[in-house]
């Protein structure tokens, strides 16, 4: 099993352990109503609304693309060259330099 399915399995167990062992029940006053609702129900409704909430911020923040810019495509190889006019090379490298074969020997 990997970390996160051992993570899930923890955390499902406390919440259940933490749920059945708080069953009485807790007034709640919104506004100008008041009513009585079960401590585990209360919990539930929570633990729902901050995963739903949670999810939304990390689907957001996932979603958001990085703008298109024109630089994407430069290549960052300087050419050997010192010649002003092609100080960046627009061709891919082609075979290893000499200190490149040392390193791999």
């Amino acid at each position: 099993m990997g970390f996160k399915t051992l993570f899930v399995i923890l955390i499902s167990v406390l919440l259940t352990m933490l749920l059945m062992q708080n069953g009485g029940t807790v007034p709640i006053k919104v506004v100008f109503v008041s009513f009585t609702i079960s401590k585990t129900w209360l919990m539930s409704v929570m633990f729902l609304l901050g995963f739903i909430a949670a999810w939304l911020v990390c689907k957001q923040a996932t979603s958001v693309e990085t703008p298109k810019s024109g630089y994407q495509n430069i290549p960052l190889e300087i050419n050997d060259s010192y010649d002003d006019q092609e100080y960046i090379s627009m061709e891919p490298k082609k075979g290893l330099s000499d200190e490149d074969r040392e390193y791999i020997n």
